[in-house]
């Protein structure tokens, strides 16, 4: 985040915290798929990875996150 956080309010900020905490907490479901996904595509799918699923969800929970603040 960048910019002043003069005007935040209390309601702001555990709102803010409450999303993240929600968006956050799925992460660890990923950590194959960000270990795995490096490797290459032909690696990944010769693993078992379903290679265009797994980076729609990295690319939408990626989404999500950057676009939290508001």
């Amino acid at each position: 985040m960048t910019g002043s956080t003069q005007q935040v309010t209390p309601e702001i900020a555990v709102a803010a915290a409450g999303t993240s905490i929600v968006l956050l907490a799925p992460l660890p479901l990923f950590a194959r798929w960000l270990q795995i996904l490096p490797l290459g595509d032909a690696t990944a799918a010769g693993i078992g990875v379903a290679i265009k699923p797994a980076k729609t969800w990295l690319v939408i929970f990626a989404s999500l996150l950057t676009g939290l603040r508001r």
